[in-house]
Parts: structure tokens; sequence; C-alpha cells
């Protein structure tokens, strides 16, 4: 349950960040809390699921190399992770860039 909360609040960050550089609430107090809000909550809940998984294999697999493989996969999935969004940021330029001095939303 927490994990898929966690993918809902990263979700709504994801999804600001294709809408920039005019996402709703744009430009204020409530819109930035909000996004820094569910950024941090979503990065506490992965954390706290990886937490949980990684106790409950050194529970069960003390002898054996358990955590090694937890670690291993954590890797791989950064990896499988970063991949996606370095193609995303810096071939497909679907992120657009907003400077302050400039109008780009129409309100």
């Amino acid at each position: 349950i927490l994990f898929v909360f966690a993918v809902l609040a990263s979700s709504y960050v994801i999804v600001v960040a294709f809408l920039s550089p005019c996402p709703p609430l744009h430009d204020t107090t409530g819109g930035a809390i909000l996004v820094i809000g569910c950024y941090f909550l979503a990065y506490l809940i992965f954390y706290y699921v990886r937490l949980v998984i990684g106790n409950r294999i050194r529970q069960e697999y003390q002898r054996n190399s358990g955590l090694f493989w937890l670690g291993a996969a954590s890797q791989m999935g950064s990896l499988v992770g970063a991949i996606p969004m370095y193609i995303l940021v810096n071939i497909s330029n679907l992120f657009k860039s907003r400077y302050p001095c400039q109008s780009y939303c129409i309100n």
C-alpha cells in the first residue's frame, strides 16, 4: 500500500515536470509546496519500503548472500531508471526551461 502511494506521489511530480514550463499552480507558494512535499514524501516512502525489504531479507537469509543480491538489484534498478531519464532529459527535449523574466504562461 505504501509503495502504491509513493508511486502516485512521484507520478504527480513527473506529470508536473511534463507540463513545464507552465504546470498547474505555477508561480504560487502552494504549488511549490505541493510538488516539493510530494517528492519528499515519495522519497521517504520508497526508502522505507526498501529498508523493510532489506530487513526481511537479512532476517530470512542470515547465512546466505541475500543482502548482496539486494544491493545488486538496487543498483540495477538505479541503472534501469537512469537510462530512460537520461534519454528523456538530454535527447528528446521534452522538458523545457522556464526563465523568470520571460512570460510563457497565459494567466
